[in-house]
């Protein structure tokens, strides 16, 4: 069967066989197997062997290892003497296996401890057609052989003219019960002059909610997405709805309707209306798609504003559309500047955000007010300026009169980088006002709302409470175009400075207007470049051996310099507090430093932050070194199985309390141990996920506390996690400003958890633990918490350095980047 035939070609096997009799012994004594099964038929032997199930093993074998003393074989490993000896034996036969400890010359064996082997197996299907010859004769079929196909058709026919029938019959009678009125919208005219109608209420509606609050998308939009992404292509031979009313006179009327409502809701700020319409979200390429569906079955919706999207072309949509909202009126009225770098590009200037505020009457949203209320913004602003006037008063802000300071707004800088389609860096510098809503974290402190609120800006859409200044690639600021990124900095700092100088007249009122800078946030590496510092994190020593003398970590003060450790967590003024301010961290003096600037505390106008400084650096390096530790405390023979325990535990944790550790699994890679020997890290990459780690730990440790000995490493950890979490709680409870008494009673919490910390970590390294690392992150925190407690020794009220936070600009961030994926 398998050999070639020359004559008989028509008896030839197809190539599949001819390769699956070659691939082996097995294989062939497989198809035999088959071919006796059939007793020898050909055509069903064919057709067997044209399901193939292909068996794939393999085994992998993790070994865990680590170097070791004799000691250390015999008391933690329980080796017997026997095995201790073979081990030192093959160890000291190759010398890459053993050497001397560099504390204490010990001799040192990289023994393996255990070897486990994991068998995994999967079946692949696959199938083939074979290939139909040509019939010798024409299929006959007896006459009434369809009789009920077709009977089917007729009633799917029926019903789909019942359908159109009385969908045409709604339309009459709901359109309108005056005939007159109702002949009159018969003709085009009639239904241009209804269209302009409904165009001017909804510019009136638009203009309504450009004064009110942006309300958030509901959590129903979030997973919709791919709804709508599916529902974006049409299917080949699909009919349109439209087709159904072809030669109504009415269908340009309904379609340019929901033309109008997919346009205003793609191109406007306006919130989203709820997922339940299928136009909620779409891109600009499938709106064109629409109109020219519309405009190819109902030719007279050309000549209405259809027409102007159907002219728009789909490989350039997004720019064909910005041209169009522009010239129709739709488009957001802030002004695009172009700014010249070594090219042109774009940004979107401070005083072009607040023309538009002050345009619409939008000066309220920059106070955390629902409703334009002159003289509450200007309680509000100037109860802020009186309060931080007691922590910085040599403030340039201050030469200002009582009247310049009640309608001037403190306004925060961000900048990040997002990434692009392929993962490349972008550049986003963002600005928003201090004071917004809150920070959505119900409190019993705060039951009634004072006339001059001062709020965290930390809740509404961020498109709202969020303004973009520019976008850049990193192509245009990286090491051969680095000039590019301060050159764009000077740009929007002379803006900042003719802002805070001269300030905006309100068209409404008359009164002029100011913006202040206060602070520039974000990650250390972002403030790094933007300040062109010399002492960053950078800096520290990546080895315990580093010869190079230490050129300092901070910008604020000279930490990690000789005789300035930033390790001393013990004392109650380290050594390095005596150098704060003693001198600049840059060599040229950065663009940023030309904004107004308290003189007596330059180093603070680059704000740390929490949320980088513990939530995505130490906090990740405790949490997990803690949940190494708290692995002995489970059931288990091995770590999978312990962390097998713990992961059980802790999605049931999970979801009594209703906690989102945004995790799916959690095993010695979650928290980056991958050996005994190695550091924890922590590898999840979310900031929420950290204090979700960390609250759980604390409900292990309390079910857990009688086997937990009083002054072990273990019980010294669960004290530190108790002070970072009762710290955590209370501040993100308070709002700007927090009374001196309590922010001093927050700062000792966070001082005594550096303090535990840096006992954990004495300790660990006392019993040859490799947990507790310390990083330059917990320096950043201590700068953090000496801040509430100075300000809290010479002032009633303490400004909330929660505001330095960058959680919701991580949010914000990732909007342009998005647009920068679509549009690639």
């Amino acid at each position: 069967m398998i050999a070639p035939k020359k004559r008989r070609t028509d008896l030839c096997v197809p190539d599949y066989v001819r390769e699956r009799w070659g691939s082996g012994t097995k294989a062939k004594a497989e198809m035999e197997d088959l071919l006796l099964e059939h007793n020898g038929d050909k055509e069903v032997f064919l057709s067997e062997l044209l399901l193939i199930v292909k068996k794939l093993k393999k085994f992998v074998v993790k070994k865990d290892q680590g170097w070791y003393t004799e000691a250390e074989m015999k008391a933690d490993l329980k080796w017997s003497a026997t095995r201790v000896a073979g081990a030192k034996k093959v160890c000291e036969a190759d010398p890459a296996l053993h050497r001397r400890n560099q504390y204490d010359g010990q001799w040192e064996y990289y023994v393996t401890v255990r070897e486990t082997g994991v068998h995994t197996q999967s079946h692949e299907i696959s199938e083939e057609q074979r290939q139909a010859s040509k019939a010798t004769k024409p299929l006959e079929f007896k006459p009434d052989e369809f009789q009920d196909l077709d009977k089917v058709m007729a009633r799917g026919s029926q019903a789909n003219d019942a359908v159109g029938q009385s969908v045409l019959e709604d339309l009459q009678q709901n359109y309108t019960k005056d005939s007159q009125k109702y002949l009159a919208c018969l003709s085009v005219e009639g239904l241009e002059e209804h269209v302009r109608k409904l165009e001017a209420e909804h510019g009136k509606l638009t203009e309504q909610m450009a004064r009110g609050r942006a309300v958030p998308q509901p959590p129903s939009c979030r997973n919709a997405k791919k709804f709508y992404a599916k529902n974006d292509a049409k299917p080949a031979g699909a009919v349109s709805p439209l087709a159904m009313f072809r030669g109504n006179v009415k269908t340009i009327c309904c379609a340019r309707v929901v033309l109008v409502r997919k346009l205003t809701q793609l191109l406007t700020c306006m919130p989203s209306p709820p997922c339940t319409s299928p136009v909620a979200k779409a891109s600009c390429k499938s709106v064109v798609r629409s109109a020219r569906a519309t405009v190819e079955e109902v030719p007279a919706a050309a000549s209405s504003s259809i027409g102007l999207a159907a002219r728009c072309t789909e490989h350039n949509a997004e720019r064909d559309f910005h041209r169009m909202t522009q010239r129709t009126g739709l488009m957001l009225p802030v002004q695009i500047s172009p700014v010249m770098l070594d090219e042109e590009v774009d940004v979107i200037k401070l005083s072009s955000w607040g023309r538009y505020f002050l345009d619409r009457n939008l000066w309220h949203t920059l106070c955390g007010v629902q409703e334009p209320d002159e003289q509450r913004c200007c309680t509000i602003w100037g109860s802020f300026w009186e309060k931080y006037r007691a922590i910085t008063p040599l403030h340039p802000v201050f030469n200002k009169t009582t009247q310049q300071l009640e309608r001037t707004a403190a306004v925060l800088v961000h900048g990040d980088e997002g990434r692009s389609k392929k993962k490349y860096p972008l550049m986003i510098l963002s600005c928003h006002s201090v004071l917004g809503m809150g920070s959505g974290v119900d409190s019993n402190v705060h039951d009634v709302e004072p006339y001059d609120k001062q709020e965290l800006n930390w809740t509404g859409h961020t498109a709202a409470t969020r303004w973009l200044l520019s976008v850049l690639p990193r192509s245009m600021y990286d090491d051969e175009r680095s000039d590019n990124y301060q050159l764009l900095l000077k740009h929007l700092v002379a803006d900042m400075k003719e802002l805070f100088e001269t300030g905006l007249v309100n068209p409404l009122t008359g009164h002029t207007h100011y913006f202040c800078v206060i602070n520039i946030i974000g990650d250390w590496p972002l403030l790094g470049k933007s300040f062109l510092w010399n002492r960053t994190f950078g800096n520290s020593a990546k080895k315990a051996t580093a010869k190079k003398s230490p050129t300092g970590i901070c910008h604020a003060c000279w930490a990690d310099k000789p005789g300035y450790p930033w390790e001393d967590f013990e004392s109650p003024e380290p050594r390095w507090r005596q150098t704060l301010n003693r001198d600049e961290a840059y060599t040229t003096k950065p663009i940023l430093m030309e904004l107004p600037h308290d003189p007596a505390d330059p180093a603070g106008f680059a704000g740390q932050d929490y949320f980088h400084g513990f939530h995505l650096g130490a906090g990740k390096i405790f949490v997990s070194s803690a949940l190494a530790l708290l692995s002995s405390m489970f059931p288990g023979g091995s770590f999978p199985a312990r962390f097998k325990a713990m992961e059980t535990d802790l999605f049931a944790w999970c979801t009594t309390y209703k906690q989102y550790p945004y995790i799916r699994k959690f095993n010695r890679d979650t928290i980056g141990w991958p050996h005994a020997t190695e550091a924890p890290m922590g590898g999840w990459h979310k900031g929420s996920t950290t204090l979700c780690l960390l609250r759980w730990f604390l409900f292990c440790c309390s079910q857990r506390r009688a086997n937990i000995a009083r002054g072990s490493l273990l019980f010294l950890t669960w004290e530190a996690a108790w002070e970072i979490d009762m710290f955590f709680s209370g501040i993100y409870r308070q709002k700007i400003w927090i009374e001196a008494e309590t922010a001093k009673a927050l700062g000792c919490r966070g001082m005594r958890f550096l303090l535990l910390n840096g006992r954990c970590a004495r300790e660990a390294y006392r019993q040859r633990l490799p947990f507790f690392q310390f990083m330059p992150n917990l320096h950043r925190l201590h700068h953090l918490f000496f801040q509430l407690l100075d300000q809290a020794a010479v002032a009633k009220f303490v400004l909330n350095n929660m505001i330095f936070c960058c959680q919701v600009e991580e949010d914000y961030i990732g909007r342009p980047k998005f647009v920068c994926i679509k549009s690639s």
